[in-house]
């Protein structure tokens, strides 16, 4: 997948975020309050909306390349009137959603009528998409899996950021994960294309079925900390069902750090910020082509030792890599034709690129530009 532009509104906070464009790597720059943070939930609720939540208020039109190469632009409106649905959450309907795929309308959904690729629907849960609803159709199912393998990484991203935070896994999905790897033509963890894996579940699965992306992945880690000579991963079973057998057992993913004075270091006790930098790092390294990587503040709870390490290899990675910050360090290593600008203005948030502002062949004087331009100085006004 690769995301190439998005418009967005919030109508019930008076937001609207302007049409921006991504490249194949995007750093979303700007000053505190600028509206980068903004734009990262903005793309975070693009996935939630497709993976069949609600979002009051909220309308998108959002373009991308999906899994199969095609071009898709899908778009939509919930209405600002909200109801409570049986869990008591706050919920919308939706007033219209289209989904256009090579120029041809595949989804036309209006309050009245739903109509897929041109035949009509009956009524369906007005609270949730059409891309969620149908993501099982063979006409829709490329383009859900697509959103849904789009990876986000904010501040208080458990999975990420919270070395005690224990995902259950079912011996079901795992076997169906070994299957796949254990498959003469599957080329290893990189190459699964259709099975969403968490960051934990990528270092599981390559250090016991994919030898050489896990030695990679290790060998970048234990260089970018020394004092770690090698990491271990395990699965821990966590419970059976009464009565039944073993394929109904949840594990969790555990990782232990062995380091260079002999000690061993267990996965509750790995520091956030050593955490944070493998878990992004497998992401980077052990993830799919079409993933796309999303990151608020990249420089949150990540040591100035590995910054540059993780940058470097956000650089050469074959995913597309999105992220805000604004951390000099950072900028300054990322090339300005990635820089996008962010500035707000009231409600409405703006991005520009770089070229657009500033006009030098040199690194350093564009960053010195960068850092006494007006925009960038005054991003939030």
């Amino acid at each position: 997948m690769i995301i190439k532009s998005l418009i967005f509104k919030d109508s019930i906070n008076k937001i609207e975020i302007s049409k921006i464009n991504f490249d194949h790597m995007t750093a979303f720059v700007g000053t505190s309050g600028a509206g980068k943070t903004t734009i990262m939930h903005a793309l975070a609720t693009i996935k939630n909306i497709a993976m069949g939540e609600s979002s009051p208020g909220d309308s998108w039109d959002f373009e991308f390349i999906d899994n199969q190469k095609r071009l898709v632009n899908w778009k939509g409106k919930f209405s600002n009137s909200i109801d409570l649905d049986d869990d008591e959450e706050e919920v919308s309907s939706i007033d219209y959603e289209e989904v256009i795929v090579g120029g041809v309308t595949i989804i036309d959904r209006k309050k009245d009528k739903t109509l897929l690729n041109g035949i009509s629907l009956p009524s369906l849960d007005k609270y949730k998409s059409m891309l969620y609803i149908l993501r099982d159709d063979e006409l829709l199912k490329t383009i859900y899996s697509s959103i849904e393998r789009i990876i986000l990484i904010s501040n208080d991203c458990h999975s990420h950021t919270k070395a005690d935070a224990l995902r259950l896994v079912s011996s079901t999905f795992i076997n169906q994960v070994k299957k796949v790897l254990k498959d003469d033509n599957c080329l290893g963890i990189k190459d699964i294309k259709d099975i969403h894996l968490s960051c934990r579940e990528k270092i599981y699965f390559s250090k016991h079925f994919d030898e050489k992306a896990f030695d990679e992945f290790e060998f970048i880690y234990t260089s970018i900390f020394p004092s770690v000579t090698s990491i271990k991963v395990e699965l821990k079973n966590r419970y059976n069902k009464l009565g039944s057998n073993s394929t109904s057992s949840k594990s969790v993913v555990y990782i232990s750090l062995d380091l260079t004075n002999g000690d061993r270091v267990p996965q509750p006790r790995i520091s956030s910020g050593m955490f944070k930098s493998m878990m992004i790092l497998a992401d980077l390294v052990l993830s799919n082509k079409n993933e796309v990587i999303i990151i608020d503040e990249i420089e949150n709870s990540l040591g100035v030792n590995c910054l540059p390490d993780i940058i470097s290899e956000m650089k050469s990675s074959e995913m597309q890599c999105i992220f805000s910050t604004h951390h000099p360090r950072i900028i300054s290593d990322i090339p300005a034709k990635n820089w996008q600008i962010v500035s707000r203005k009231s409600g409405e948030i703006t991005s520009c690129k770089s070229e657009d502002l500033i006009k030098s062949n040199s690194k350093h004087d564009k960053f010195i530009q960068l850092m006494n331009n007006e925009i960038y100085l005054n991003g939030n006004v």
